[in-house]
C-alpha cells in the first residue's frame, strides 16, 4: 500500500473513533427520573420539599417494582418450563397466565399510585406545566 492510502485509512478511523466518543459523552440520560433532574425542577419551579417528597415517592415505587419484577422473572421461568416440557399442561399454563396478569396489574397499580401522589404534591401552575410537558412529549413520540 502506498502512504496516501494508509493516511486516508488512519484519518477515517480516527474520525470514527472521535465521533463515537463524542456521542457516548453526550447522553442526556443520567439514570434519574425526569422529575429528579435540575431541568424539571427549574421548569416546574419545584421547592426543595417537593423534590424530597418526589424522591421518596419514586424510591418507594422503585422498591415495589423490584419485588414485582422478581415475581415476573419467576413467571417467565414457568413459561419456559411449560414450553420445554414433554407434554402441555393447560392448567399450569392458565395458572401462570393468571399470575402474570396479577403481576402486570401490580406494576400498573404502583405506577399509577406514584403518579397520583406526585400530582397531589404539585400546585395548580405546576400541574398545568407538567400536563403541557407531558402532552408535548406524547406528540413527539
Amino acid at each position: 500500500m502506498n502512504i496516501k492510502t494508509n493516511l486516508t485509512s488512519i484519518i477515517l478511523c480516527s474520525g470514527m473513533l472521535f465521533t463515537s466518543l463524542a456521542q457516548a459523552g453526550n447522553s442526556h440520560h443520567s439514570g434519574k427520573h425526569y422529575l429528579l433532574t435540575g431541568h424539571a425542577a427549574a421548569k416546574l419551579s419545584l421547592t426543595d420539599e417537593q423534590q424530597t417528597k418526589i424522591a421518596d415517592i419514586l424510591s418507594e415505587k422503585r422498591s415495589q417494582m423490584k419485588a414485582v419484577k422478581a415475581m415476573r422473572s419467576d413467571n417467565k421461568h414457568a413459561f419456559k418450563n411449560i414450553v420445554e416440557s414433554d407434554t402441555f399442561d393447560e392448567q399450569q399454563a392458565k395458572e401462570t397466565i393468571t399470575q402474570m396478569q396479577t403481576v402486570k396489574a401490580q406494576m400498573l397499580l404502583a405506577k399509577l399510585k406514584s403518579k397520583q401522589q406526585i400530582w397531589y404534591l404539585l400546585d395548580e401552575q405546576q400541574r398545568e406545566k407538567w400536563a403541557h410537558m407531558q402532552n408535548k412529549r406524547m406528540r413527539r413520540n
